[in-house]
């Protein structure tokens, strides 16, 4: 799978309710920050414990 565009990421973000109330330049901030990881099927993103978890 091929990396998101900005736009993609600014959609995704923006549908979620933790980044819904963002202001559009807060959005493009984090956007901006935002890289894309593919896993395998039951691969884990992180664990439990993990700093930021």
């Amino acid at each position: 799978m091929a990396s998101l565009t900005n736009a993609q990421k600014l959609q995704l973000l923006g549908a979620a309710p933790l980044f819904s109330s963002l202001a559009e330049r807060d959005l493009e901030a984090i956007a901006s920050l935002a890289t894309t990881r593919n896993l395998k099927a039951r691969e884990e993103l992180f664990h439990k414990g993990d700093d930021g978890s």
